[in-house]
């Protein structure tokens, strides 16, 4: 690390290849000698500058998530996902990424029902991504199915806080409580086309980086990970405040 700043400070210091080029082996030992001193004697610069290359690492990695937030919100936008529920206009939109096989997913839903209850202005995206085995894509196939009935949201909020095994039996009683043609739900299912919008789904939610559920996209902020209803509120709150103080409609996917 050491020899890395050194070199570093040569090339400040002589700017010119041709002019640090020119000096000798003896002059140069002496030089990177002088700096290493200087550096020894006053370890706090040294400090400072990995702080603050640090400080910039991060707030280019938070800039450049907030721009594939935004991309990603926009494109979901135009897309006209029918895996939503809330309001279709709401000024901030909550992706949440999940699995149905997954215990916090389905803590998870606790708080976006309460959301959905609270907060009428508040747009909620289901992005199904199954990784937690091939039980977890069949799920998926029939709820991305479901939507083709126009009921994705009726048979999602079942399913996902159904307790025991989700399998066929499970996917047909979700399926009829929701008032959906079984036998239709089940060919679509199966459908080439269903799988394919999954493994869009996962393409998707790798690049932006994630790789377990839940997560969550709220505005341009990506979560990964479990968080809770205050969690939530609060970034949302926050969305809005910064959309007032600069006269712009954040966060959403319009």
């Amino acid at each position: 690390m050491i020899r890395i700043i050194l070199l570093a400070l040569l090339l400040l210091i002589f700017p010119s290849v041709s002019y640090a080029q020119a000096l000798s082996a003896d002059q140069k030992t002496e030089i990177e000698a002088l700096i290493k001193k200087t550096m020894l004697d006053n370890p706090e610069v040294i400090i400072k500058s990995v702080e603050d290359f640090r400080v910039r690492q991060q707030a280019e990695a938070e800039k450049k998530q907030a721009e594939d937030a935004q991309a990603f919100l926009k494109k979901l936008g135009t897309s006209k996902t029918p895996f939503m529920a809330g309001n279709p206009k709401g000024d901030v939109t909550v992706v949440e990424f999940f699995d149905y096989n997954c215990g916090y997913c389905r803590k998870a839903f606790e708080d976006i029902q309460a959301l959905l209850k609270d907060d009428e202005n508040v747009k909620i995206i289901f992005f199904d991504m199954p990784v937690l085995g091939s039980g977890s894509v069949e799920a998926a196939r029939w709820s991305v199915a479901a939507a083709k009935q126009g009921k994705y949201f009726d048979f999602h909020r079942r399913l996902i806080t159904r307790s025991g095994p989700k399998d066929e039996d499970a996917f047909s009683d979700v399926a009829k409580e929701a008032g959906l043609d079984v036998a239709q739900l089940k060919k679509d299912a199966g459908d080439s086309k269903t799988q394919e919008i999954i493994d869009e789904n996962l393409k998707q939610a790798g690049a932006m980086g994630f790789s377990g559920t839940p997560g969550f996209i709220i505005g341009t902020e990506m979560i990964r990970g479990y968080i809770g209803t205050d969690a939530m509120e609060e970034i949302i709150a926050n969305i809005r405040k910064a959309a007032a103080d600069g006269g712009e409609k954040a966060g959403s996917s319009e």
